[in-house]
């Protein structure tokens, strides 16, 4: 899957956030309001997407092929949640806090869970805190192991396209005047048509179907408390919760920066109502990273629990810096392999390893430079036959873009490069900090292999630590 090449001013994710920011200043799109509808607000993250795709900065990160034979092999799965693990089984039990869970999990301790929210919800229940977890039905996503206290949304999109059938919801006229603006803006600065209205339309009875989903449950179980995980997608149930005065957080996930637009509201003072009241972070370099529109007393550290208990049982092994892994991504895979493929002069004498994400593993042979380095043997595919922190504690380097995963191989020792690709941006604290190099052609590689980065320094204060200082 190739991605389209730029042709407008916007090469970089610096460049399309720049650009967002601009509009949304100039045509005031974070308080466009539509019949009590932050429609930017809400939609903001698939916008940024849409853009970053149709202007080449990225391909479609998570791409998901859907046919008859994996439809059906979803119908028990679907059943078991729409009926066993509906939310309408929670109906007047009172709680004092529902948990948003990841979609993804990993195996953990012999369970598989959301990694994310694992620890916290164990910390809350230890406490005598009635915690329950909401679920998102994703497909293609692994089961989460069973817990009496987790629940399905999986009833929600079959709402949403019962919804869709009786009623259409539409821009008014003056917010199709502005966004018909904004498109013409973006598509001049993209070179590329840009169409926001459907994304926009189609969002509107989205929220308020959900959001009046989230008020009647709420109203229901009475809880003091909503957290959850990837708040941008979670934005109606944030959004019912305040209205409900319920206390609303969003715990760390993974990455973000100055350039996550999940996260960043540079400028911005007033409330964005679909975000979260406070964010529990990993480490306090999160917090320098980004101007989040909540205050800095409202980030707490907790740490990464899932990380420092996985690195406290990992065997002792030797160093190998002979051996190399690169940490593919969804939304750059065929970038990295090709920067791969071009710098392999300089990577003779290495073991190479490739990591790939999990949404590409159906997919990496449409990658053709991976495809010919798997083909010639240089380079051994890495799905899931290696746990990613063996494989970690193990190498000596480690080369990607902005993936979360490059954070946790600086924690076990990598020297880390980076490879000058969109998103690299994410990154330009760790090598300010000289934790990274940053390499944009062959001579900038081989002298990124050549000179030793400080891997571990700051890395405490990334993931956070426990009270004696250590992991």
């Amino acid at each position: 899957m190739s991605a389209i090449q730029p042709q407008g001013s916007v090469r970089t994710v610096r460049d399309l956030c720049e650009l967002i920011w601009s509009v949304e200043r100039e045509f005031n799109l974070l308080d466009l309001d539509v019949n009590g509808v932050k429609v930017w607000q809400y939609t903001r993250m698939e916008i940024y997407y849409y853009l970053a795709e149709l202007s080449g900065v990225f391909i479609e990160a998570h791409p998901i092929k859907r046919n008859t034979r994996s439809l059906l092999a979803q119908l028990p799965r679907l059943l078991k949640e729409l009926v066993v693990e509906s939310p309408l089984w929670l109906a007047c039990r009172k709680v004092d806090e529902v948990v948003i869970e990841h979609p993804r999990s990993a195996i953990f301790e012999g369970e598989r869970v959301d990694i994310y929210t694992h620890a916290y919800r164990e910390s809350m229940r230890r406490s005598g805190k009635k915690v329950v977890s909401l679920n998102r039905l994703v497909p293609g996503i692994a089961l989460k192991s069973a817990d009496q206290n987790r629940y399905s949304l999986a009833c929600l999109p079959l709402l949403l396209l019962a919804w869709k059938r009786i009623k259409h919801d539409r821009l008014s006229a003056d917010a199709l005047t502005c966004i018909n603006r904004v498109s013409v803006r973006l598509s001049s600065e993209l070179g590329r048509e840009v169409s926001l209205e459907p994304i926009l339309s189609r969002s509107i009875g989205k929220f308020k179907l959900y959001t009046a989903f989230y008020r009647w449950l709420f109203n229901s179980i009475k809880p003091k408390k909503l957290t959850v995980v990837i708040g941008y997608a979670c934005g109606d149930a944030i959004f019912a919760a305040k209205q409900l005065g319920i206390e609303t957080a969003e715990i760390q996930h993974g990455t973000f920066s100055a350039y996550h637009l999940g996260y960043s509201y540079p400028g911005r003072t007033a409330e964005i109502e679909l975000f979260p009241a406070s964010m529990m972070i990993w480490g306090a370099y999160w917090a320098r990273l980004v101007q989040m529109p909540i205050a800095e007393e409202n980030c707490s550290v907790i740490g990464f629990d899932f990380f420092k208990r996985k690195l406290a049982a990992l065997p002792s092994v030797n160093k190998h810096n002979a051996e190399l892994v690169v940490i593919s991504q969804g939304a750059l895979g065929d970038k990295i392999a090709a920067c791969i493929y071009e710098y392999c002069a300089e990577l003779q004498g290495y073991k190479l390893f490739y990591k790939l994400h999990p949404s590409e593993y159906e997919r990496w042979r449409e990658y053709p430079y991976l495809e010919e380095l798997a083909r010639s043997g240089v380079i051994e595919i890495v799905t899931d036959q290696y746990d990613l922190y063996t494989l970690l504690r193990q190498v000596g380097v480690q080369v990607g873009v902005f993936s979360t995963a490059l954070y946790e191989g600086l924690a076990l020792g990598c020297q880390t490069i980076l490879l000058d690709l969109p998103g690299v941006e994410y990154m330009t604290g760790l090598v300010d900090a000289g934790m990274a190099s940053l390499a944009n052609d062959r001579p900038s590689f081989r002298l990124a292999l050549d000179v030793r980065s400080a891997p571990a320094n700051g890395a405490s204060d990334i993931f956070g630590v426990k009270e004696n200082g250590e992991f």
